[in-house]
């Protein structure tokens, strides 16, 4: 895990007699971080509110944030190094577990062409990924002239206006390396990943909308254990479009 990586668990809750419905079925996230002293501490870090009694059984899909930063796991005692974190999603009481425990290691190497990428799946939940690739920033200027139509007796301030555009354009280029050992597990998974309408480049900490346009699944190798993705993707531009005012006949 990145140490600024963004990222969440999707958990399918089903109505289950063991949670008490006095407590309106609300669930809280329980994190435990390790740091590098050999110590510990935990903390709920976040409620989740608004599970009632008259939601269930029907299923529902939570959304838990998971990644160091946003699951909280970093600020439970700021001034040590965080090396892992456990994350458990309980019910309030704290005595009922809801979910699995899920463990994280946080990288203390900062690595080169890391990218972290943020996909919406099928589900209307998002899953975060992180790739090897290079960015390549192209810079273009353009500068148009627009004029709007004219009513009769005009004033000058009816008159012509200028627009100015800047457009700028980054080229990425990502990989995911050889995934070992399900790797044709992991290239389908990417197959869905990469048809998703929303993706995001959240390196930087914000959420840059790009647009895939081209993908490779390269095939396997030395008795066929070695599988691998490739795509590039640009920064998604919306150029602003001006419609003219409508017509008006001369008299």
């Amino acid at each position: 895990m990145d140490p600024q990586q963004e990222d969440y668990l999707n958990f399918l809750i089903i109505g289950s007699p063991t949670i008490d419905p006095s407590f309106g079925y609300q669930l809280e996230l329980f994190v435990k971080a390790y740091y590098d002293d050999g110590t510990n501490s935990s903390a709920v870090t976040a409620t989740l509110d608004g599970i009632f009694p008259d939601e269930f059984p029907s299923n529902r899909l939570l959304q838990i944030t998971a990644g160091p930063i946003n699951s909280g796991a970093s600020a439970i005692t700021p001034s040590k190094k965080l090396v892992k974190y456990e994350v458990v999603l309980r019910e309030q009481t704290g005595h009922v577990v809801i979910s699995e425990t899920r463990t994280y290691h946080v990288d203390q190497v900062q690595y080169p062409h890391r990218r972290i990428v943020m996909f919406l799946n099928s589900l209307g939940a998002w899953e975060t990924l992180r790739f090897n690739g290079d960015t390549i920033n192209t810079q273009k200027y353009s500068r148009d002239i627009a004029r709007k139509y004219l009513k009769p007796g005009y004033a000058a301030s009816d008159g012509e206006f200028s627009q100015g555009t800047v457009e700028v354009q980054n080229s990425r280029s990502m990989g995911s390396g050889y995934i070992l050992p399900d790797g044709k597990e992991w290239q389908e998974y990417m197959r869905d990943m990469l048809r998703s309408p929303f993706v995001f480049d959240v390196t930087s900490g914000i959420r840059v909308p790009i647009l895939v346009t081209a993908t490779e699944l390269p095939g396997t190798e030395d008795h066929n254990y070695k599988y691998m993705v490739r795509f590039d993707a640009i920064d998604a531009y919306a150029d602003v479009v001006y419609t003219p005012d409508s017509v008006i006949p001369a008299p």
